[in-house]
């Protein structure tokens, strides 16, 4: 039988920066390490027949730039700096929460589009932007309260930071994210649904391309006492995987699953996070704070 749906309304730069600025520093870097004979440190010539050695080149070898190689540092490196700390940023893992997105209580008829994309929800809201957009189907389930009902739908005071909004659909048998810059290493989210469902993790947008991962949903709708909720709770579903991720299909049987905690980068989902910076952007940073105070060393030394 039928059952009744979760709106009763209606029925059924890492890779990019990296690859760009800081990539050019390290290839040059491997070159030095080769080597070769006249070879630059992020864009800066030595000539010097001994050329310094790996990644010590600029702390090492008895190198001493020109003015002009110390102005060129003086820019470069800082603006390293700034790409290592960027990127360390869009790597760390994320949260979607679906807080904010509309007044609440509101109708369930708000639709998510580019709120977390730079632009703006169906109703002119506009939220962080993490680069992830949503598709035509995709729309905001407002969740119930001890003292608001707004759906059939609830996360029963388990998740005090995400507790009056998730994603839904009304048509269709799924909806889709797309992440145009990518992501990478897991995937998870919360979710509650009276059918089978499944999420698809794909290599291309609108869920085109290589299949990366994949997560079966079972139905676990149950009660929360108080609540006025047949969806309730949510509980948590991830996986990891390999490769660079662009898109995300959720599939199910329209109004009867719901998302939430939608987390990008583990396995497991949670409330926000604060980016933390990778060891190795931290790396570049400490390579790039190190060349400036060694360039500016040697210019003292030199004029001594």
């Amino acid at each position: 039988m039928f059952s009744a749906g979760l709106w009763h309304g209606l029925s059924a730069c890492q890779n990019t920066a990296l690859h760009g600025l800081a990539a050019h520093c390290f290839t040059r870097l491997n070159d030095i390490s080769a080597g070769t004979p006249q070879v630059s440190v992020c864009g800066l010539a030595f000539a010097n027949e001994e050329a310094p050695q790996g990644i010590k080149a600029l702390s090492l070898q008895p190198v001493i730039p020109t003015e002009r190689d110390t102005m060129k540092l003086r820019v470069l490196l800082p603006a390293i700096a700034a790409v290592a700390i960027s990127c360390a940023a869009s790597a760390a893992p994320f949260t979607l929460d679906f807080e904010n997105i509309a007044p609440y209580p509101n109708g369930n008829n708000v639709l998510i589009q580019n709120f977390y994309n730079g632009g703006t929800s169906s109703i002119g809201t506009s939220g962080t932007n993490h680069g992830v957009s949503f598709g035509n189907n995709a729309l905001l389930l407002c969740l119930n309260s001890t003292s608001v009902t707004c759906s059939n739908a609830s996360r029963g005071g388990l998740a005090p930071t995400s507790p009056q909004g998730s994603l839904f659909f009304l048509s269709g048998s799924q909806t889709y994210m797309n992440v145009a810059a990518g992501f990478d290493t897991g995937f998870s989210f919360n979710y509650v649904g009276n059918f089978s469902g499944s999420v698809g993790v794909y290599d291309g947008l609108n869920g085109t391309g290589n299949l990366l991962t994949s997560v079966s949903l079972t139905p676990n709708q149950g009660s929360c006492p108080g609540y006025g909720a047949q969806f309730c709770p949510f509980g948590p579903a991830g996986a990891n995987f390999a490769g660079i991720a662009r898109s995300v299909s959720f599939g199910g049987v329209a109004n009867q699953i719901a998302f939430d905690d939608i987390t990008f980068g583990s396995a497991n989902p949670s409330g926000p996070v604060n980016p933390v910076p990778e060891p190795g952007s931290l790396a570049l940073v400490g390579l790039a704070l190190a060349g400036m105070a060694t360039v500016s060393a040697r210019r003292k030394a030199a004029k001594a």
